[in-house]
């Protein structure tokens, strides 16, 4: 705002000012209150009864054919191909962390099926692995990297 327009707008006097203000005042709560309700209504929008457990349901079932379809073609679930993408030379897997959410299993499914190398490793008290992809994963991995860019 120049200083001369914030002169006329000091201005006791002023009805300019006055006039102004209350201009600029209604149009500031105008579009508050605009704000506010698309807010409002995105956050608090009511679902039809029942709406959220049939996504839910949805979902579910879509995320089913696509790991009976990746068992399909690739011999592997999804659950494996995630751990698949996080294989390297020089990352290791803590095995009881593995074990404690269920995903040795997709381990083993991918060393059963030739996708990567497991090396035991002991550190310390712990026993860790490391996952490393055999020339057969490539492909995959390069494919599923693609993808997610």
């Amino acid at each position: 705002m120049t200083p001369a327009r914030l002169e006329i707008l000091q201005h006791p006097k002023s009805s300019y000012a006055k006039g102004f203000l209350v201009m600029y005042t209604n149009k500031v709560a105008i579009f508050t209150a605009a704000i506010l309700a698309f807010v409002s209504c995105r956050i608090f929008a009511a679902e039809p009864a029942g709406a959220s457990a049939q996504v839910e349901s949805n979902l579910a079932a879509v995320a089913s054919a696509i790991d009976k379809k990746s068992h399909d073609e690739i011999g592997v679930g999804i659950a494996a191909l995630g751990i698949l993408l996080e294989a390297k030379p020089g990352g290791f897997f803590l095995v009881d962390s593995l074990n404690s959410d269920g995903r040795m299993n997709a381990v083993m499914q991918l060393e059963r099926k030739g996708f990567v190398q497991v090396l035991h490793v002991k550190s310390g008290h712990d026993e860790m692995v490391q996952l490393i992809p055999t020339e057969k994963a490539r492909p995959i991995i390069k494919a599923l990297k693609a993808r997610a860019l």
